[in-house]
């Protein structure tokens, strides 16, 4: 296994645990049976972190020019993604969000990918520092 894909796993893990940690902290106790939903889009999540995060570790190697804002695209997309997924889900039936409650969750939600997908290259791009030096 290289490098690369030693700290994607790492990287990976940390995501999906502090997700699931804020998503445990949040939920009603015991969660409810939806609660496996997002646990599944949290694993497809840390999945992508994985698979990216070794092209963001190479883009830093080669110095390649833009990558921050390349890396900020991918949560961009990322981030977009899930919010499609909520716009497709029934949610709670009796809370009926208006038009601006619903941009303002994809707002929310597109800039949480944008922000995890930076954190993830700044805690991938740390971590290979510190093994090297």
């Amino acid at each position: 296994m290289t490098a690369h894909r030693k700290t994607a796993r790492r990287v990976a893990g940390m995501f999906f645990g502090i997700w699931l940690l804020l998503a445990l902290a949040v939920a009603d106790f015991p969660p409810p049976p939806g609660f496996v939903i997002l646990v599944l889009i949290l694993l497809a999540c840390a999945l992508l972190v994985y698979l990216r995060v070794p092209v963001y570790l190479r883009w830093r190697a080669e110095g390649a020019r833009g990558r921050i804002l390349r890396v900020a695209r991918d949560g961009l997309l990322g981030g977009a993604a899930i919010a499609l997924l909520s716009l497709l889900s029934p949610g709670e039936a009796s809370i009926q969000p208006g038009l601006g409650d619903r941009l303002i969750g994809i707002g929310v939600l597109i800039g949480l990918g944008a922000a995890n997908a930076l954190a993830a290259y700044s805690f991938g791009a740390r971590l290979c520092r510190r093994r090297r030096g």
